[in-house]
């Protein structure tokens, strides 16, 4: 159904418009500027250890998405799995499957030895994905007076 590969130039445009849209990065840290998009696009080219990939339909090759397990700061052996999905892709469940594609890569490929998830805690389709994966929250967490959940698995 969908498969992730590394991102190519051709795909900055979809991936500056996934995260300018401000419905997809609702429950984030909002819609990012023009200049953020360019260097953290570049940056996917500029570092072969950077695990980062575009989802796309396995028939079509049309981009739905971005998926990413990010560096956790004072735990190497841990990453952060980050995934957005294009907004007109929503409920037909890319969300879960390039969740649970990022966690099987990083399991067949010992990439780390767990992997965490921080969601707004309103933010319920989210939290249903994670949780169907087998994530549980590990502890809630604080940023500008509000609360959002950890959630974690062993890998």
């Amino acid at each position: 159904m969908i498969q992730l590969r590394r991102y190519k130039p051709t795909d900055f445009k979809q991936f500056s418009n996934l995260v300018s849209d401000p419905l997809v990065m609702d429950k984030v840290d909002g819609i990012l500027s023009k200049a953020i998009i360019e260097d953290l696009f570049a940056s996917f080219h500029s570092n072969n250890d950077c695990l980062v990939w575009a989802l796309e339909t396995k028939t079509t090759k049309q981009y739905v998405g971005h998926v990413a397990l990010l560096e956790v700061e004072n735990n190497p052996l841990s990453k952060e799995l980050l995934f957005y999905i294009v907004k007109d892709k929503w409920n037909k469940g890319y969300g879960t499957l390039a969740a649970k594609l990022t966690i099987e890569l990083a399991i067949k490929n010992r990439l780390c030895n767990k992997i965490i998830a921080t969601v707004d805690a309103n933010h319920k389709y989210s939290r249903k994905i994670l949780e169907s994966l087998g994530m549980q929250i590990e502890y809630w967490d604080q940023e500008d007076k509000q609360r959002y959940p950890v959630y974690s698995i062993s890998v």
